[in-house]
Parts: structure tokens; C-alpha cells; sequence
């Protein structure tokens, strides 16, 4: 954009990434504060998928690494958010009327596009007592 927040001077950037090979309807998009690690929240395998990034916010340099099942929760999610710091994830959905809480990490090798041998993203708890709101655009 030629204009900060003036959509009218947006042009596509010719960059995409196709995330059907695990599973169809992305429902929800965040990104981690440094750009290299995106979330992606799936109707279809209700779950939310963790991408990292070589280049940040670069989708063609994603690769997909990990899964989350959050169909305990909510058997819908339509949106994933990123916050404090990219230690909560908030997960939702029409079902339930209630925004879900995740307190995770990610691994750092990971983000800096180096494979680990340890899974990328640890849930530690989770938090339904409460309703917790925030934007995602």
C-alpha cells in the first residue's frame, strides 16, 4: 500500500499458499509478532495448524509443521488470535459462544526455520471459565 491503513492503494503481491493438503476450510489467520510463525484455524479438521516462516510474513516461504485438535473445545473454529507476546492463543467459534484461552510456546529453532525435534507448540492449559475478547482482522 502506497498509504498506511488506505485500502484503496492495496495491489496483491502475487503470493499465496495453498493449505488444502491439510484439510479444506481455513477459517481463522493470525501471525506471531516476529512474522515467522503463522496460525491458521481449520473448520474441516477442527483444529488450528502452525506454519513457520523463513522470511517473515513471506506465505511462500511457509512450511507446515504442526497440528492442534481443538475439538474438545469447540467443533467449529472460525478465528485464532495471537497475544501477549504470542504466549496465548485464543480459539472460537459460532457453536459455543465462547472464546477459548491457550497458554502456548512455540520452539525456537522452529521459528527461525531450523527443524527441531521437539513438537513446536506445547499447550500448557486452558481456560474456559471466562470470556475472554479480542480483534482479528
Amino acid at each position: 500500500m502506497s498509504t498506511a491503513w488506505d485500502l484503496s492503494s492495496a495491489s496483491y503481491s502475487s503470493k499465496s499458499l495453498d493449505v488444502s493438503a491439510q484439510g479444506a476450510k481455513p477459517s481463522g489467520l493470525a501471525f506471531a509478532l516476529s512474522g515467522k510463525v503463522m496460525v491458521i484455524s481449520k473448520e474441516a479438521s477442527v483444529s488450528v495448524d502452525v506454519y513457520y516462516l523463513k522470511t517473515a510474513f513471506n506465505v511462500t516461504t511457509a512450511s507446515y509443521s504442526y497440528r492442534f485438535d481443538v475439538s474438545s473445545q469447540d467443533p467449529r473454529p472460525w478465528y485464532v488470535a495471537l497475544a501477549d507476546s504470542n504466549t496465548k492463543m485464543y480459539v472460537g467459534g459460532p457453536n459455543n459462544d465462547t472464546v477459548y484461552q491457550y497458554t502456548v510456546s512455540f520452539a525456537e529453532d522452529a521459528v527461525y526455520g531450523v527443524s527441531g525435534s521437539s513438537s513446536p507448540l506445547t499447550i500448557t492449559g486452558l481456560t474456559n471459565g471466562g470470556i475472554y475478547t479480542t480483534r482479528v482482522f
